[in-house]
Order: structure tokens, then C-alpha cells, then sequence
């Protein structure tokens, strides 16, 4: 066999290599097709060119169109006018970064009706790792938005209603106890039954302790929403500010409050009040009997987060307690004064920030509830 003999057979192996890879591939492509032509899900799949060039059964049935109408940009013809825009924003800077996406927007089915779908798009790549296109699936969330929708409204509904039912008790509870006090002045020395003078003072304190369970209501209710403008706020400054306010009740509680350098907050200033006074509230409420109350609070830096520690010397919680003193209303104890909503007012505003609380044992065997709260130092 001469050196073209050779030649010759090592161009028909080459050939029949690259007829058997050729048929290798078309039998994968036919193989996925039909396997996504079962799918219960609408598949696409996108060139180079960022252009789709195949669609299978479930897509072309539920927009009821041709292939040939489908393909390169012609699915977009389907899309919701309003949601063109950002539909194809997503899809070219995420195709351009190669990256993964995740979108929803509103497409017409066959019948005419638009639908919402959830897509979900993905770069693929062939063996050797080179980037080829893409695939993307859908699915139909349409039922799924309208029933999030109708329970946003309700929950919308729900605590508007709680908020105005909480804010117009409030003065009814006001002019009892208003009224509870002019009786009690009015008659004082002239009534000598030691019941009725109980009754008397039973109604002004429950009357007091209404009013002071509706501010928490109402305080609970608007913790998830900022009540003035969002900004980085200094809390040792804070800290000092609300000292001196809270300076009476600190001195007859012989309490001691220290704080060291503590990091910025990235909140509005009432819920910034609310977090600070109601984590000493607690401490001063359970504080220990045998001994003078002492609280301190730390801080640390954890990124764009920031945790504040709120550590007393009282009598503690034990473990199991733990969470279940966030609940509203809740309280260990029928003799504990509060009205057991303030740690829940404390945990609706770390969450509406993204954040949490929960609560520790302190050094010593006190009670250390551990704030998580944005940041308001830029990183």
C-alpha cells in the first residue's frame, strides 16, 4: 500500500468518524425534542444571535402559532405592550453576561387572552465547554398572581382595618379613664366602702392599661413601614439623646444603662426610638429583684448588617420561652406588667428591613435580645 493508499483510508476513517459524530448529534437533538415536546412546560431555545430558533409543542399550542412565526424575534410579537420593555432588557443584558435569569411578564395564549408565565432562562454549552445558546422554560403563574394579588388586598384590607378600629378606641379608653379619675376626686372622703374604692381603682388602672395596649396595637401595626426618611443614623448619639429622657425612670429603677462604640444604623429615627425603648422597657419590666438593673448595649459590624445586643442582668428567659415571647399578647405571666406585644413590635421592624431578632442568655443569666438591622455604614 502506497503512501496515497494511506492516505486515502485515513481520509475515509476521518469521514466515517465524522458521519457517525454527525448522526450521534442529530439522534441526541431528535431524542430531546421529543422528550420536550412531552414536557409540561413551554421550551425555547436561543442561538448565538440571541435569536430563538426552536420552540416546542407546548409553546406553539399555547400561543397557538407556527413555528415559522415564532422563531428569531417573532415570539415577542406575543408579549404584553407594557412588558415588552423590560422583558427584552432582561433577556439581552443577561444573554450578554451569560448569564442565568429569571423573569415574568405577560404573553397572548391562542385564545387571546394574555397570561402571565414565569421564564426561566439558562446558557448552555457544548462538550468542550464553549457557549452554544440558550434554553429557557416556562410556566403559567397566572392563577398563582391572582391569588397573591387577592390576598395582598386582603391583607391590605385587614390591617387598614385594624390600624382605624386601634386608633378610634383609643379615645373612648381616654374618656374612661379621664372620667374614672374624676370620680375618684370627686367622691374621695366620701365614700368609706373599701369595695367600692377597690372598684374605683380597678377601672382607672384597666382603663390606663387599654390605652396603653392600643398605642402598642398601633405601634405594631405601622412597625413595618419607615415613619420618616430612611438615613444613617449615629445610635451612640441616639443612645445619650434618649438618656436624658429616660433619666427619671432610670434613677428610680437604680439602673445603670452602658453602651460602648456602637455602629451605624441605616433606619428611620421613630422605629430606631422604638427598638432602643423597648429593649430597655423590657429589661427595666423584668428586671432582677435582688438587685439593681444593668443594661448594656454592644454592637458589631457584619457586612452590610449590623447586630446590636441589648443585655440585662434580670432574671433571664429560659430557652424554651424564647420564641414564644415574640408572639403578640404573649406573656410568661398573668402578674408580668407590659401589655406583651413590645418584642413583637421589636421583630416586625428588623424583619421589614430584611433582618431578625431573638434572644440570648446574657453573662451572668440575664436576658440579651440580639437586633439585626441594614447597615449605615457604605460599603
Amino acid at each position: 500500500m502506497n503512501s496515497s493508499d494511506i492516505s486515502e483510508l485515513g481520509s475515509s476513517v476521518e469521514q466515517a468518524e465524522q458521519r457517525r459524530w454527525e448522526s450521534s448529534l442529530q439522534e441526541a437533538e431528535d431524542n430531546f425534542r421529543i422528550i420536550a415536546d412531552a414536557a409540561p412546560v413551554l421550551i425555547w431555545r436561543a442561538g448565538l444571535d440571541t435569536l430563538c430558533y426552536w420552540f416546542n409543542k407546548v409553546w406553539l399550542d399555547f400561543t397557538g402559532r407556527t413555528m415559522e412565526q415564532e422563531m428569531g424575534n417573532g415570539w415577542a410579537e406575543g408579549v404584553h405592550p407594557d412588558d415588552f420593555q423590560n422583558c427584552l432588557n432582561i433577556y439581552v443584558s443577561q444573554f450578554d453576561a451569560r448569564q442565568s435569569f429569571r423573569m415574568e411578564y405577560r404573553i397572548k395564549r391562542y385564545d387571546g387572552e394574555y397570561r402571565w408565565i414565569l421564564d426561566n432562562g439558562v446558557p448552555i454549552h457544548d462538550a468542550k465547554g464553549t457557549f452554544i445558546g440558550y434554553i429557557g422554560s416556562c410556566i403559567d403563574v397566572t392563577d398563582f398572581k391572582i391569588s397573591e394579588n387577592r390576598l395582598k388586598h386582603s391583607n391590605a384590607d385587614l390591617q387598614r382595618f385594624a390600624e382605624v378600629t386601634a386608633h378610634h378606641l383609643q379615645e373612648p379608653a381616654r374618656r374612661i379613664a379621664t372620667f374614672a379619675k374624676r370620680l375618684s376626686s370627686q367622691l374621695a372622703g366620701q365614700i368609706q366602702n373599701p369595695e367600692t374604692l377597690k372598684s374605683l381603682d380597678f377601672i382607672e388602672t384597666q382603663s390606663g392599661r387599654l390605652q396603653e395596649m392600643l398605642s402598642d396595637v398601633e405601634s405594631y401595626l405601622a412597625a413595618d413601614q419607615p415613619r420618616g426618611s430612611v438615613q444613617s443614623i449615629d445610635v451612640n448619639k441616639k443612645l445619650a439623646d434618649l438618656e436624658k429622657i429616660l433619666e427619671p425612670r432610670l434613677q428610680a429603677a437604680h439602673a445603670e444603662l452602658r453602651w460602648s462604640k456602637l455602629p451605624e444604623v441605616l433606619l428611620d429615627e421613630p422605629r430606631l426610638n422604638e427598638v432602643i425603648n423597648q429593649t430597655i422597657d423590657n429589661a427595666l419590666k423584668h428586671a432582677h429583684s435582688d438587685r439593681p438593673p444593668v443594661i448594656t448595649v454592644s454592637g458589631e459590624s457584619l457586612g452590610n448588617r449590623v447586630r446590636y445586643r441589648f443585655s440585662d442582668n434580670g432574671a433571664g428567659i429560659e430557652e424554651q420561652y424564647r420564641e414564644r415571647v415574640f408572639r403578640v399578647f404573649e406573656r410568661l405571666s398573668v402578674n408580668n406588667t407590659g401589655t406583651g406585644v413590645g418584642l413583637a413590635i421589636l421583630r416586625r421592624i428588623a424583619e421589614s428591613t430584611g433582618g431578625k431578632v431573638w434572644i440570648e442568655e446574657a453573662p451572668g443569666g440575664g436576658c440579651c435580645v440580639v437586633v439585626d438591622l441594614p447597615s449605615g455604614k457604605i460599603i
